[in-house]
């Protein structure tokens, strides 16, 4: 699993995921498409698992150079519970990661 950034918002219709900078969108585009699935850690060995619906960019300029920001906007579908070592899937959003 890679990191590509960290939660910034989490409810049970939506989940927001900040991107860490236009270099990880790079190296990930092909993962990060519109309807593509993210496995999301809530921190203990569990996970969110979640369908894209939106990717924003926004960028700034500071001291001659152009910084971006990118954020995803995701839709939970279920969750990836840690079962003795197993991971089991379950539909609906049992597990949300917290910000």
């Amino acid at each position: 699993m890679n990191k590509i950034g960290f939660v910034v918002s989490s409810s049970p219709s939506q989940i927001t995921i900040e991107i860490d900078g236009l270099k990880t969108l790079e190296t990930f585009k092909e993962q990060l498409q519109i309807g593509n699935f993210l496995k999301i850690s809530d921190g203990n060995l569990n996970y969110a698992v979640a369908t894209i619906n939106n990717i924003s960019g926004q960028n700034s300029e500071s001291d001659g150079s152009v910084t971006w920001k990118f954020v995803i906007d995701a839709t939970p579908i279920g969750s990836l519970r840690n079962d003795g070592g197993q991971l089991c899937f379950s539909r609906g959003s049992q597990v949300l990661p917290v910000p």
